[in-house]
């Protein structure tokens, strides 16, 4: 026996409604200890041809973070890269792979991380129960890097060939000319019909 359609809508916004649920307790406000380990864990993802009741826009970024975890990516930056002091709860690795993953999923500026922070799939995927959000990002991990001496002083001694210039390329090509500016035709008419001017 088919079920109602008022019966499936009413499903459908209780299934929606818990998933908003879970998503602000995973976001939550909460003052936590040290951590161990960082936050991207790695989620139990498996690629299989199978229907899902799920799905996520960047499916591959489960792989990427896979490979990166077999590089030992996420080490190797913690072990380098010595900004926090304690690790309450995010790692270095966690905020680099955050922005790196924004990018990778065509996010334009830092404001599109509270997107993924948004998306249950893609913290599942990650393994992670949740992520850094935009202002700790970017204002206190990008923007302070110049005030951390030691990181500055290592960027600075790099040789010039070990960095280039992040040129980006347009969104899109302009497919019209460039047009001329018309002529201020107002000034002349005011003279030529001998109007008053009242500026």
């Amino acid at each position: 026996m088919k079920r109602s359609k008022a019966k499936r809508r009413a499903d459908r916004k209780r299934k929606m409604e818990l998933k908003s649920r879970r998503i602000e307790y995973r976001l939550r406000e909460r003052q936590g200890d040290d951590q161990p380990r960082p936050i991207f864990r790695g989620g139990n993802i498996r690629y299989e041809i199978a229907e899902r009741d799920r799905g996520l826009a960047y499916g591959g970024i489960g792989l990427i973070h896979l490979m990166a975890r077999e590089l030992r990516l996420p080490e190797r930056i913690n072990e380098r890269l010595k900004l926090l002091k304690r690790h309450m709860p995010y790692f270095e690795s966690d905020h680099v792979l955050n922005i790196a993953y924004n990018a990778l999923m065509d996010g334009s500026c830092l404001e599109d991380i509270e997107l993924r922070r948004q998306d249950e799939v893609f913290l599942d995927a990650l393994g992670a129960q949740r992520i850094p959000d935009p202002t700790t990002a970017g204002v206190r991990f990008i923007f302070g890097f110049d005030a951390i001496r030691p990181l500055v002083d290592r960027a600075r001694a790099l040789p010039e060939t070990a960095w280039k210039r992040l040129t980006r390329p347009p969104k899109y090509e302009r497919k019209t000319e460039p047009r001329t500016r018309p002529e201020n035709v107002k000034a002349r008419i005011v003279k030529e019909r001998e109007f008053e001017s009242i500026r």
